[in-house]
């Protein structure tokens, strides 16, 4: 008895696991058929096709129900793949290199204005980025950097910076003096 108690309580977790994921899975299983299929209900296509698919190679989306009419012209799905790629990289290593740089000296460092700038990295962080929209905008305007990817990672770095140089000012002043100095 003892032991079917055990596993009773060793199945509990798997049973609220299974009841919690479930659905999840079900919507993106369904978003996977509706993909490969002309209708978006049940579970089994009603015919497979992969002209849902074509805007990869061509740029083109067909208009649902229409029997090939083309719905529109997409940017190439490569180019917009390869943008976000080059953002995500060039944020991350901006981010991180800056952010080092500027950690270390605050950290091992002690010079004049070092709480205040502190304080102002903080104050920085915690200003909601939706109000300094319009200010981004007329900088990047006035810089000739609107619509272009330099424009959108130097803001992505400026907005990322404070949070960055406060973590890794943590994590150098875990690090012991001799530990460096070995």
């Amino acid at each position: 008895m003892a032991r079917l108690i055990d596993k009773v309580k060793m199945a509990v977790p798997y049973v609220i696991l299974i009841v919690i994921t479930a659905p999840i899975v079900l919507m993106y299983l369904m978003l996977f058929i509706a993909s490969f299929s002309r209708t978006v209900y049940g579970l089994i296509p009603d015919q497979i096709m992969l002209s849902n698919w074509n805007f990869l190679f061509t740029g083109y989306i067909q208009a649902p129900g229409t029997g090939g009419v083309e719905a529109g012209r997409y940017p190439n799905i490569h180019i917009v793949t390869f943008n976000t790629f080059l953002l995500a990289i060039m944020v991350a290593t901006m981010e991180v290199l800056i952010s080092s740089l500027a950690a270390y000296a605050i950290s091992r460092y002690s010079f004049k204005g070092r709480n205040a700038f502190l304080s102002l990295t903080l104050i920085l962080h915690s200003f909601p980025s939706i109000t300094l929209l319009i200010a981004i905008f007329y900088v990047l305007r006035v810089l000739n950097l609107f619509d272009t990817i330099i424009g959108v990672i130097l803001v992505k770095v400026a907005l990322e910076l404070p949070l960055g140089i406060w973590i890794m000012k943590g994590f150098y002043d875990g690090i012991p003096w001799d530990v460096e100095m070995s």
